[in-house]
């Protein structure tokens, strides 16, 4: 919670101061391939004029993966978090001296630490151990840490790797075969009541992820982001760069999908290319990136602080990947019922 501490301190010490289911790589984001791109005519959007659109708005997932070892003596493991929360503080303050707006999307290995009282606050610049300032607040716990993230705009979101890529399984899933396996965890409900704890408002506030499997109780998810590998080319092979939302029926679960581009030095260079070749077509398109925290960490992080002055001096501000949807005035319907924006064939996951 934000800290008690005395007024006159707090300013004298601040003052001084995959599939979806990645392999954890930084280069491959998805196991699919793809092929012809689909072609749109019309996205439907808010925008004014024609003049409007083109390479419009933009999104930056950061999943929050599971890493080696998915379980802890039957829970999900901290050992992620331990390591990189502190690397997702220093993104999440790099995006907001330009306004962006991060889709941090948690696994319960993520979740389940961040809301113990095991976790500990990154050590900040000027104040003690176990006290972090963030934007008008402090805080002495990881949990009120990422709320105030989630407060200042930073989407928390849904993210599962399932058991069809073992090597990085995050121990949930629906297959009632894999229950007694070792690293079985529970099932796809279960991650989400994992992942709920972060938002104030829980369950209701999660409605945006990245995921094959879907939890089979009621649930919020209808935003979903995918794929990550395939380059932009020209303005009919957007790959994984650019695109409009499309209706897709995943596991039972019909939602609205975008897709997702892997960040680094290449995508950026992609980006500068489709900004130019997209302008004045008659759609608005977005650019989806995707990363890790483990990737943005030091000695070698990836180019997000690039992306994010490269956007601003764009005049492209990044938002969470459910504020952004609704740009898209058709995402607000039933994308299980939707017969004119479908997802194309290219996006069937292999």
């Amino acid at each position: 919670m934000t800290s008690g501490l005395p007024s006159t301190f707090l300013l004298a010490t601040l003052a001084l101061g995959c599939s979806n289911s990645e392999t954890d790589d930084k280069t491959t984001d998805t196991a699919e391939t793809d092929t012809d791109i689909d072609t749109d005519t019309d996205a439907d959007t808010d925008a004014d004029t024609a003049e409007d659109l083109g390479l419009d708005f933009a999104f930056l997932a950061i999943h929050l993966d599971p890493g080696g070892d998915a379980g802890d003596g039957g829970v999900p493991s901290g050992d992620r978090p331990i390591e990189y929360l502190e690397t997702l503080t220093h993104m999440v303050e790099a995006a907001d001296e330009y306004d962006h707006k991060l889709t941090l999307m948690f696994t319960a290995q993520w979740a389940h630490h961040i809301s113990t009282e095991a976790c500990l606050v990154p050590l900040h610049d000027t104040l003690p151990p176990g006290i972090y300032a963030y934007q008008d607040g402090v805080y002495e716990s990881c949990l009120a840490l990422v709320r105030g993230f989630e407060a200042h705009g930073h989407e928390i979101a849904f993210h599962h790797h399932p058991a069809t890529a073992r090597a990085s399984w995050d121990g949930f899933s629906n297959d009632s075969s894999l229950i007694g396996e070792e690293e079985y965890l529970g099932t796809v409900d279960d991650l989400l009541a994992y992942v709920a704890q972060i938002p104030a408002s829980g369950a209701s506030a999660i409605t945006a992820g990245s995921t094959e499997e879907y939890p089979e109780s009621t649930h919020s998810l209808k935003y979903m982001s995918s794929r990550g590998p395939t380059e932009y080319v020209d303005a009919d092979n957007r790959g994984d760069l650019a695109s409009t939302p499309c209706a897709w029926d995943g596991e039972g679960t019909s939602v609205w999908r975008f897709r997702m581009r892997s960040l680094s030095s290449a995508a950026i260079d992609e980006f500068q290319l489709a900004y130019i070749d997209l302008g004045g077509g008659g759609t608005a398109y977005t650019a989806g990136f995707v990363t890790h925290a483990k990737d943005a960490a030091e000695p070698a992080p990836v180019p997000y602080e690039e992306l994010f002055v490269e956007l601003h001096e764009r005049g492209l501000t990044l938002e969470g990947l459910s504020s952004l949807a609704g740009h898209y005035s058709y995402t607000s319907g039933d994308p299980g019922s939707d017969t004119e924006h479908p997802c194309p064939a290219d996006e069937a996951l292999e």
